[in-house]
């Protein structure tokens, strides 16, 4: 940068010494011959403006600005941290009950409640993932039209490295295993055409 000491009078325009000073013919009057070998402490005291070169100011500025407002690295990894996570947890299956599984949800509630303490069979109908109530609310209306929804229960088991979290759609219970394998066979053929199986009450464990 070009610095320049300028005297500074009561009628002298500071803003045209300024613009002055930028020019090629200021510099040459400034340089004088001798002036290297000038010792600055012999030099009488004078009040001095200090004039900078305009392009290097605005550098410097500019410069100054970026690394204002450059984001830390820390900051942008807690914004992507925070945006994954509400990402994950708008793709989570929902398992609540809605339209005709809704309907069934309370009885079915009660009835797995008390699964423990019971002794008998009843009969898996149906299954389907989480992840696609449609195909749950499709077949909940297959039942209905069969009058069979209301001896049917919903029950939601966890999904683990071997399977992915499901519904299994249950038919009533029975005390024996024969008349549950006579119920089979009575099905209406829509329905037999999943392939519905007998399941000991001991076996089913439900998360719901």
């Amino acid at each position: 940068p070009i610095v320049a000491a300028l005297p500074v009078t009561e009628n002298e325009n500071i803003e045209e010494a300024v613009l002055q000073s930028a020019s090629p013919e200021f510099q040459r009057q400034t340089e004088q011959p001798g002036d290297a070998g000038t010792n600055p402490s012999d030099a009488e005291p004078s009040s001095t403006i200090n004039v900078i070169n305009p392009l290097v100011e605005t550098e410097v500025i500019s410069q100054a600005r970026q690394i204002d407002v450059a984001p830390a690295q820390s900051e942008i990894a807690t914004v992507l941290s925070e945006a994954d996570v509400q990402l994950a947890a708008e793709q989570k299956p929902s398992t609540a009950f809605v339209g005709l599984a809704a309907i069934r949800s309370e009885p079915s509630e009660a009835w797995l409640a008390g699964l423990s303490a019971k002794v008998g069979y009843t009969i898996q109908i149906f299954s389907v993932l989480t992840r696609q109530p449609e195909k749950l609310q499709q077949f909940l209306a297959l039942l209905d039209t069969n009058m069979m929804l209301d001896k049917v229960y919903l029950c939601v088991i966890s999904g683990n490295d071997l399977r992915s979290e499901q519904w299994l759609v249950l038919y009533h219970e029975f005390g024996g295993l024969s008349e549950a394998l006579k119920t089979i066979e009575g099905f209406p053929a829509n329905i037999n055409q999943y392939a519905p199986y007998t399941r000991n009450l001991n076996d089913i464990e439900c998360a719901n």
